[in-house]
């Protein structure tokens, strides 16, 4: 540490300057990327609970419509008179029965997806 301090001494003007000139250069990029990493280590931090919230959020959307189409599936399911229709159509001979009877089974199934989303959008 002498050698360095007698080194420093004997230097000329200019040249002491120039290395009290780098000393602060080099203090101050190190500074710089210290608090740049601070930063991005929080950004990153904010940016992954922020997605997680998203995601969580949209699963819960996704969960609650498959429940929904579980539930409708269940009630057409268990329809008697869409059973007796399907019935129906299966053992008919005539094709002008068959599309009457189709007709039917539409119109039935638009009222179970019509009475859902009535039942949906009023909760």
């Amino acid at each position: 540490m002498q050698k360095w301090i007698t080194i420093y001494k004997n230097m000329k003007i200019k040249n002491k300057l120039s290395l009290l000139i780098s000393l602060i250069v080099a203090m101050a990029f190190t500074f710089a990327v210290i608090v740049q990493q601070y930063a991005f280590s929080i950004y990153d931090e904010q940016l992954y609970l922020k997605s997680s919230q998203v995601l969580h959020l949209s699963s819960s959307a996704i969960e609650s419509e498959l429940e929904r189409i579980e539930q409708l599936s269940f009630n057409i399911i268990t329809d008697t008179q869409i059973q007796n229709m399907l019935r129906s159509i299966a053992g008919s001979d005539s094709d002008y029965d068959r599309l009457i009877l189709r007709q039917h089974l539409v119109d039935r199934l638009l009222n179970y997806v019509g009475s859902e989303r009535c039942s949906i959008r009023s909760t």
